[in-house]
């Protein structure tokens, strides 16, 4: 359970990466409900409020959703709109931080294998150890949840372009990502 995100990720966040992956592969579909919470919580022995939690993760990703009453199940997949461009515009006008009317908290940061999908873009094997950067903004008035983020730095990032190395280029960088 702990492929994605290392053993010293916390158990939450374990628990909701092993729901993602089987909902990714196929074993809860759009509109299935998940198991009860109960059922849940004693599969992967944990107490009902670290389920919550990773439930919570979830819910936050848009991945599932919850029904009073009635349950939780996977939601519809749609398309992921990206609310970087806004920022960069503001921010290089305010000259102020990109997100600094957000909350930032780090879930996880460190050395973990990476996720079959990102390997693909990366042009990397997977299972490859690189580092991973998880983190969720929320809005600091309402604190609801605004972006779930993830960075993944290749196990050999390219040199940064500087006056000093004038010789940077894509050749550089792409040979820079082969492990």
């Amino acid at each position: 359970m702990t492929d994605e995100l290392g053993a010293k990720a916390p158990k939450y966040l374990q628990i909701a990466a092993q729901l993602r992956r089987e909902v990714r592969e196929g074993k809860f579909k759009p509109d299935n409900r998940l198991p009860a919470e109960t059922a849940l919580a004693e599969r992967f022995r944990v107490s009902p409020i670290t389920l919550r939690n990773a439930i919570g993760v979830l819910r936050a990703e848009g991945l599932i959703e919850s029904r009073h009453g009635v349950g939780t199940f996977v939601r519809e997949s749609r398309r992921l709109h990206r609310r970087s461009r806004d920022r960069y515009g503001r921010a290089r006008k305010d000259q102020r931080l990109l997100t600094s009317h957000l909350r930032h908290e780090i879930v996880f940061a460190g050395r973990a294998p990476v996720p079959a999908h990102i390997a693909e873009v990366m042009g990397i094997e997977p299972g490859t150890e690189i580092v991973v950067r998880r983190r969720n903004l929320y809005d600091r008035e309402t604190g609801k949840p605004e972006e779930i983020g993830a960075s993944y730095i290749p196990p050999r990032s390219p040199p940064a372009p500087t006056w000093r190395n004038p010789q940077w280029s894509r050749r550089a960088c792409s040979s820079a990502w082969k492990t």
